[in-house]
């Protein structure tokens, strides 16, 4: 994850998405990679939707602040979340 001095700025944060479970589920920070697991199949960019509103619901952030930047189509994916504070950010989401 790396996060800007600037709050003019985007953060860029990298995610490792599991496979479809039943319920969305944000499962922490490890070695500064956002782990998150979804409800969708990978199937029409459902899976990049989803991670950005699971994102955006954690940082409590509108969706359309979001976006996938890199690896539409990999488990690892790169977002580019617009942020004002990286204190706020990094403390939601260590919670």
């Amino acid at each position: 994850m790396v996060l800007p001095e600037n709050p003019e700025v985007s953060c860029l944060m990298t995610g490792h998405i599991s496979p479809p479970i039943r319920q969305d589920k944000f499962c922490g920070v490890d070695n500064a990679i956002i782990r998150l697991r979804v409800s969708v199949a990978s199937v029409d960019g459902k899976v990049n939707s989803r991670c950005i509103d699971l994102l955006a619901s954690r940082l409590s952030l509108p969706v359309s602040s979001g976006e996938i930047v890199r690896g539409k189509s990999s488990k690892i994916k790169s977002s580019s979340i617009q942020w004002s504070k990286q204190k706020t950010i990094l403390k939601r989401l260590a919670n």
